[in-house]
């Protein structure tokens, strides 16, 4: 079942100004419930602009966003409700904290629902645990924590609202590889448990094949390709005519390939990497 629909949108900054830019043109999709969805592209291929649509952040110039089959701009009083349905989680969201307490903070979002207290005490503890944040620390000021902490702590927000799809634009930008894999680790945990919607945006070919069901390409504001992970890694030069790459050990399994070595090109982790090689020499 779909939830979250792309319908031939299209979006133009500065439209009508000697500074107009096409960012997305006629871009159509549907992302089922309960799906992990990566989403890749070049600076400039439209990323940012088209998850800022799917929340209601922009409106399309052209086309319609649905949730849940509905039209999130039918009734644009409501498009802050939208909001708590579709969370955002920016690039660098920790420097959005800015509340007395790590607690407060995780607290913003469901208060602004209009939620009773003991909801929202049961929703920020829950949230805190989904990312690794202890309990002593929700009394503590956001600004005293480490910047690993802040920004579980800024994710910790969102999901405390309980959002049926989750937006991640590059949440592990600027972590060290440890406070990345962890965070990761931890967002896939959110998934597997609660079973609602990601998007995740992000540079890293080797991330986005570890955890995604699905991924979208996006080209110069157009969608090049929509398949599952194995398929779309599988058309390494596909993706590298248009600036990406495919995971380091894919693009090894794929000069094996070239070199007549009989592995699949869908090779997405090390693991599955040593299995086939390990089979070959049986």
């Amino acid at each position: 079942m779909s939830i979250l629909t792309a319908e031939h949108i299209s979006y133009i900054y500065g439209a009508g100004t000697s500074f107009e830019k096409q960012a997305l043109e006629d871009v159509s999709f549907e992302i089922e419930s309960g799906e992990f969805v990566g989403l890749i592209g070049h600076t400039g291929s439209g990323k940012s602009t088209l998850v800022q649509l799917l929340n209601g952040l922009l409106r399309p110039k052209e086309g319609r966003i649905l949730l849940n089959g509905k039209d999130i701009w039918e009734k644009p009083k409501k498009i802050r409700e939208i909001r708590f349905k579709v969370g955002m989680v920016f690039q660098y969201p920790e420097y959005q904290l800015f509340e007395e307490t790590v607690y407060k903070d995780i607290a913003y979002g469901p208060k602004n629902m209009g939620l009773p207290e003991e909801e929202i005490d049961r929703k920020v503890h829950a949230a805190a645990e989904f990312v690794g944040l202890k309990p002593e620390l929700l009394d503590k000021s956001p600004f005293e924590l480490s910047g690993g902490e802040k920004r579980r702590a800024a994710i910790a927000g969102v999901i405390a609202m309980d959002p049926e799809v989750l937006i991640l634009d590059e949440p592990t930008a600027g972590l060290d590889p440890l406070g990345r894999d962890v965070l990761l680790s931890q967002i896939k945990s959110y998934h597997d448990v609660r079973k609602n919607t990601v998007l995740l945006v992000s540079h890293s070919m080797e991330d986005i094949a570890r955890i995604a069901d699905r991924i979208l390409v996006m080209d110069h504001g157009r969608k090049v390709m929509f398949s599952t992970t194995g398929e779309v890694f599988s058309r390494g030069g596909e993706l590298e005519s248009i600036g990406l790459r495919v995971p380091q050990i894919t693009k090894i399994m794929m000069l094996l390939r070239e070199q007549g070595i009989p592995v699949p090109a869908n090779i997405l982790t090390v693991e599955q990497a040593f299995h086939e090689i390990m089979n070959l020499c049986v």
